[in-house]
C-alpha cells in the first residue's frame, strides 16, 4: 500500500477523466474542468499536464477544501 500510494503522488493516477498529481486534479479537456470551476466558483488553469481549476488567484486547487 505505501509503494503504490508513492507511486500515486510521482507519476499520477487517472480516475474518471482527469489525473491526480500532489493532491491537485488535472483535466484532459478545458470544457471539464470548466466545468468544476462553475460548481467551484474557480477559475482553470493550464499547465502542461492539463486543466486545473483554482479556488482564487494565488490560491489552492482543486479538490483541495477551499
Amino acid at each position: 500500500r505505501f509503494y503504490f500510494n508513492i507511486i500515486i503522488q510521482l507519476q499520477g493516477v487517472d480516475i474518471m477523466g482527469h489525473s491526480i498529481v500532489k493532491g491537485i486534479a488535472y483535466f484532459e479537456t478545458f470544457s471539464e474542468a470548466r466545468s468544476i470551476a462553475a460548481k467551484v466558483g474557480g477559475r482553470v488553469v493550464e499547465y502542461g499536464r492539463g486543466f486545473a481549476v483554482q479556488y482564487r488567484v494565488s490560491g489552492p486547487y482543486y479538490p483541495e477544501n477551499k
